[in-house]
């Protein structure tokens, strides 16, 4: 089984005029992360995007490129089952199973 290195978990939002809560992390090196209220689906999807780019970027603490994040090394929780980890990954051609 390979090991968990980034987090990425969509809550439901703490307040009510927010789509939801996106709370993310790096598990090794620089342990870049943190959490967002989102608006919507797709500034959702935008930030996430956006994250692992800076996850698979140079990581000053490891000293090198971040792993590449990918269904077997990301532990991904949504409570909407419309936002899943393929929208990030490949342009959503990644397939989860």
């Amino acid at each position: 089984m390979t090991e968990t290195r980034y987090k990425i978990e969509i809550e439901k939002p703490d307040r009510e005029e927010e789509y939801c809560t996106l709370i993310f992390s790096k598990e090794y090196g620089d342990m870049h992360g943190g959490c967002r209220g989102c608006d919507s689906r797709e500034q959702v999807i935008q930030m996430m995007k956006d994250e692992v780019k800076i996850w698979e970027s140079f990581d000053s603490i490891a000293n090198r490129i971040g792993d590449k994040v990918s269904k077997k090394n990301t532990l991904f929780v949504s409570f909407d089952d419309t936002i899943i980890l393929t929208d990030v990954l490949n342009n959503g051609q990644e397939k989860l199973f």
